[in-house]
This record gives C-alpha cells, structure tokens and sequence, in this order.
C-alpha cells in the first residue's frame, strides 16, 4: 500500500500496481496470518487512517521494508 495513489486512478485491489491508498481497506481485506505493506510515508488520521487492527479476530502482520511508517498521526 502506498499514501499516494497512482496516475490515472487505476482503482485499488491490493495489488503491487493496484494499491490500497488507506491502511483500514489494507486491513479490512488482508487475509488472516496476512501481511499489510506499507511504503515509507505519513498516513495521516484526518485522511481517513483510522482503525483497530485485529478486531475482525484476524491476525495480521504490518511491514515497512523501505522506511519509515507514521500511521494516524
């Protein structure tokens, strides 16, 4: 998932070139034991980055593999 969306808005499906701009749609459709990537940025609370992680009862892991994650801040 990324905080910018990408040229052309080609809609988001969790997909390397279809990401999530949201981390709650990130977490609402990753699978159980799944795994939420972010890419380096501010996910900001006014953006709609809001959300309680595990209350579906799925376990999740979050990654930020090329930087700093500030996520509702």
């Amino acid at each position: 998932m990324d905080v910018v969306p990408q040229p052309n808005n080609p809609g988001q499906a969790g997909e390397v070139f279809r990401h999530y701009v949201h981390v709650p749609d990130a977490v609402s459709n990753v699978p159980n034991n799944g795994r939420v990537i972010l890419v380096k940025g501010t996910y900001t609370k006014a953006a709609g980055n809001t959300f309680t992680a595990g209350a579906d009862g799925k376990a999740m892991t979050f990654l930020a593999p090329v930087g700093t994650v500030i996520i509702g801040n």
